[in-house]
């Protein structure tokens, strides 16, 4: 499945490092996991990342800029305990973060009453006052980052940077052996941070294994593996005198995880070719990463709209479908065009 959530009522550190383990990470007081990543019109891969740490070394740089921090500023590692000098930190960083982020770290955490993980927090302070907070769950071998913010005020220290390295050290000298940091995108610079760090695993879900980040290949990601099975649908169906396009279907994981995958589209990119735009029923098409397929069905484009979104067509790649489209009918599969 491309996206999957659990709600464990308490996960014990072993059963996070299992979790952690598979590919899986934490969202407020769950645990999920993705391959997919959409952003201006383009369907983007997640590749989730961990640095092994027993073999861990940081570069010469970096060495400094930890003694220096160490030096200038009061570090300090506890039990979580957020209160509003952390919330008025997250606000203020907030005037400089890109993307969508959640109000509150809060809202990040999730219900603070669901003792679901063993969550700790790391202060940086200068001459008293907080310039940088991150958050970590602790597992038995592992740990996982969470949240890294800092004052805009020190933009040009790369605090930020800085939050992950402090947590690798933290974790290098109480013995953890994995450092988990979530997923970083191939072509979406927004994440790229990440792989500053050392010592760098991604994970394959394909063969649920983790890799040196050196083995990633752009084209045995699963949206590079998708955008190519339905260019070469599109490519067949011109040879053959039939127009289409692809384009990206904003709600799929609605449908996944409401298990409508039955009544709806649940593929994050499909191949609509429809004998006139406008027309509400036509045909589609789709391929499965996990049975190596084509599907064509009938189907209904407009079953189901969405907040009366209209479809979003302004973007540099593919457009935007914003409805639920339903599967009326299978017509047939293969694994080929043809």
């Amino acid at each position: 499945m491309s996206i999957d959530f659990d709600y464990p009522i308490f996960l014990s550190p072993e059963q996070l490092d299992a979790v952690l383990e598979k590919g899986w990470f934490r969202m407020h007081e769950s645990v999920f996991t993705t391959h997919f990543y959409m952003r201006e019109g383009k369907l983007l891969s997640t590749v989730w990342l961990r640095s092994v740490l027993g073999s861990y070394k940081f570069s010469k740089n970096q060495r400094k800029r930890l003694r220096s921090i160490y030096r200038d500023c009061d570090i300090h590692f506890s039990p979580l305990r957020l209160c509003s000098e952390h919330e008025d930190l997250y606000q203020k960083y907030m005037s400089i973060a890109k993307g969508k982020r959640a109000e509150s770290i809060a809202n990040i955490l999730g219900d603070a009453s669901e003792l679901v993980f063993q969550t700790w927090q790391l202060e940086v302070r200068s001459e008293g006052r907080l310039i940088a907070y991150s958050i970590f769950d602790a597992g038995r071998n592992s740990l996982q980052s969470i949240l890294g913010i800092y004052d805009p005020d020190h933009s040009q220290e790369s605090l930020g940077v800085m939050t992950m390295l402090l947590e690798v050290d933290y974790a290098i000298k109480k013995g953890f052996q994995l450092y988990y940091i979530g997923y970083f995108t191939p072509n979406c610079n927004a994440f790229d941070y990440k792989l500053r760090l050392g010592s760098l695993e991604f994970f394959n879900p394909d063969t649920g294994q983790w890799y040196p980040i050196s083995f990633l290949k752009e084209g045995d990601l699963w949206s590079s593996i998708h955008g190519r099975k339905l260019e070469e649908a599109k490519d067949w169906l011109m040879d053959h005198g039939v127009t289409s396009r692809i384009f990206l279907n904003q709600h799929y994981d609605t449908v996944i995880l409401n298990a409508l995958g039955d009544l709806y589209l649940d593929e994050p990119l499909a191949l609509d070719i429809r004998l006139k735009p406008d027309d509400r029923m036509g045909y589609l098409c789709h391929y499965s990463i996990y049975t190596e397929e084509y599907s064509l069905f009938l189907v209904d484009f407009e079953a189901r709209r969405r907040l009366e979104v209209p479809l979003v067509e302004d973007t540099e790649h593919f457009p935007i479908y914003t409805s639920l489209i339903r599967k009326t009918h299978l017509v047939t599969r293969g694994g080929t065009p043809e």
